[in-house]
């Protein structure tokens, strides 16, 4: 079951019957096809709900496609965070639970993979929907029965496939040392952004600020270099901007300041109460170890 603190998402088609005819010049209709999404944290709950219009191509498998891509995007991205090269983060894995039948140390995203298989699904229905807008006249009844078909499956699917990534991230493993790895195997080259705009801002034109730190960048890949040390040893770059300036554009924490900010925003609660991350706490504290070797 998820846990409380994890936003929950939940979408349903809903029927109202409208009094009399709604006619207008392009048909009529008889009831209003609804599709009505609540996210509920805590005990907040949020509603929103939506009245698709075939002629405009929409329609409500079309919006549960959407909540589905959604789901596939999440899902995605967290197996390739699971990849064995990468292996940032990854979906939960218990101690019995077995992986790939021919690589034992290979942890299978199964739930990720059903996911993404399942919203694709959900996505061919939204084209069978789409055939449903073209009809005789606007009058013919050839959709109904694609709609007993692709209705049912499509909702079905999105509150399960909502359940799942509702899980899915309430038991989410997360390894912020290997983020940390990955960050550094890089040896610098993930602040060649921050370096440019540094450069600019201490009055160097964007295109010899490029130059330099393309320059260094594509060196540091070809022959393994370090591109903070090749920075630093630049006299070009060092003459234009202070070398305290510099290192600070190598500063890991100076990327992640606003992150609570950001999480506080999406989640509520007061600006900056969310706890650090661990990557920023060790960020921090290898900061300071080599503040106070200088």
């Amino acid at each position: 079951m998820a846990s409380k603190s994890v936003p929950i998402l939940e979408a349903r088609i809903e029927h109202w019957p409208i009094e009399g005819n709604f006619t207008i010049s392009r048909g009529a209709k008889t009831e209003a096809v609804v599709v009505v999404a609540n996210v509920t944290h805590g005990n907040t709950t949020g509603r929103g709900e939506c009245v698709p219009y075939p002629r405009y191509g929409e329609t409500p498998e079309a919006t549960l496609a959407v909540i589905a891509s959604t789901l596939d995007k999440i899902a995605t991205e967290i197996r390739h965070l699971q990849r064995t090269e990468v292996r940032e983060a990854e979906e939960y894995f218990s101690e019995k639970q077995k992986g790939s039948s021919a690589m034992p140390h290979k942890r299978n995203p199964v739930t990720c993979e059903q996911i993404s298989g399942l919203a694709r699904v959900v996505r061919s229905n939204a084209q069978a929907g789409l055939e449903n807008v073209a009809l005789w006249h606007e009058r013919d009844i050839s959709h109904s029965s694609a709609e007993r078909v692709i209705l049912p499956d499509s909702t079905t699917l999105a509150d399960y496939l909502l359940n799942k990534t509702t899980n899915l991230i309430d038991t989410l493993l997360v390894y912020p040392e290997r983020m940390r790895a990955n960050l550094e195997s890089t040896r610098g080259l993930i602040f060649s952004g921050q370096l440019l705009l540094d450069l600019v801002e201490h009055g160097v034109s964007r295109e010899d600020a490029y130059r330099l730190v393309q320059s260094h960048a594509m060196r540091a890949w070809k022959e393994g270099l370090d591109f903070h040390q090749l920075v630093l040893a630049d006299k070009e770059i060092t003459g234009c901007v202070p070398r305290q300036q510099v290192e600070y554009a190598f500063d890991l924490p100076r990327q992640l300041k606003n992150v609570d900010k950001i999480f506080a925003r999406v989640f509520g609660g007061k600006k900056g109460s969310a706890k650090e991350t661990s990557v920023s706490k060790s960020s921090a504290r290898k900061s300071s170890a080599r503040k106070k070797k200088k």
